[in-house]
């Protein structure tokens, strides 16, 4: 049997960036965020019934786009998840690629919407330090007064990155997979 040996090369240190790479907390028995997850079995195998169960169990997610020919008729499985799927974030027409730059600009909006949020809220707390500072109010910047007038600024998601998931399912032969919607 061959041991590995291991040799430190002066200038190669590996820094590991700090935090987690799973920004969405899942419980401790559940996969961790983000996961790239397959359902596969044949019709009527409840896969869809497993993917709804482990959805809910996940508790983290906050929105879920569900992509699938059958994603009008597959209501009464997808009722329990309403809580993170929205009839606008349903897409029925597996063919249509356009579909796949639709859901990257609600994920896009949703990143715009946490920066304004975070930008507001930099705003709002330096305001209020230089308010309570008893510092002259005739010395604070008219915006920064404004967003102090404003309130706190408050975001969907409770100024946390929202936890996304997508859901495609069946569309092995469709435009999504083949010609235009590989990329």
């Amino acid at each position: 049997m061959t041991t590995l040996k291991t040799v430190k090369v002066a200038g190669l240190d590996i820094k590991v960036p700090p935090g987690s790479a799973f920004a969405c907390e899942t419980p401790p028995m559940m996969p961790k965020m983000h996961f790239l997850c397959a359902c596969i079995g044949k019709r009527g195998s409840g896969k869809l019934v497993a993917s709804v169960n482990l959805l809910e169990k996940l508790e983290v997610v906050d929105r879920l786009f569900y992509v699938s020919p059958s994603a009008k008729s597959n209501s009464a499985g997808l009722a329990r998840l309403s809580k993170m799927l929205s009839p606008e974030d349903m897409y029925s027409d597996v063919n249509d690629v356009s579909i796949l730059t639709d859901i990257v600009k609600k994920i896009e909006a949703e990143r715009d919407d946490l920066e304004e949020y975070r930008k507001k809220l930099k705003l709002y707390n330096e305001a209020l330090k230089r308010i309570n500072s008893h510092e002259s109010l005739y010395g604070i910047p008219m915006e920064m007064m404004i967003a102090y007038g404003e309130g706190r600024p408050k975001h969907r998601w409770g100024g946390r990155p929202p936890c996304i998931v997508l859901y495609f399912d069946d569309i092995l032969g469709s435009q999504l997979m083949i010609g235009k919607g590989a990329r």
